[in-house]
């Protein structure tokens, strides 16, 4: 994913500069887009799942989610190891069949995520669905 807007790189390039101290010539582009550093490419995607997730909630509309997940268990204690465990569905990616069991990556709203209605990741952004009984 990278996001064209210029409000999300101009926050996500202040947001590195203010938060982390990163140097600028790591936030050098390629002509694609894409940061020519691979750990500043890396927080963009995060930043950008996080800003079009917020945007949405703040907007009040509904999430653009990559899948479904029906959560079997939650794991860790820190916001940046919490890990959500369950079974994906409608998996818009085509990763994965419905059903298939999976161990998601650091859930980055793991603070909101209850109230949310969505777990969202570096790469993707679940909503959570209730197990059919």
């Amino acid at each position: 994913m990278t996001n064209t807007k210029n409000e999300c790189r101009i926050a996500f390039e202040l947001f590195m500069g203010n938060a982390f101290s990163y140097p600028t010539s790591p936030l050098d582009k390629h002509d694609d887009g894409t940061y020519s550093d691979i750990a500043a490419q890396n927080y963009w995607e995060a930043f950008q799942a996080g800003w079009e997730t917020s945007r949405d909630i703040t907007k009040g509309s509904t999430p653009k989610f990559t899948a479904e997940i029906e959560i079997t268990d939650i794991a860790g204690g820190y916001p940046q190891t919490m890990v959500a465990f369950g079974k994906v569905f409608n998996d818009s990616k085509k990763r994965f069949a419905d059903g298939v069991e999976i161990i998601t990556s650091p859930v980055q709203n793991s603070k909101t995520y209850k109230t949310d209605g969505y777990i969202t990741t570096q790469n993707s952004i679940y909503k959570i669905r209730e197990p059919i009984k």
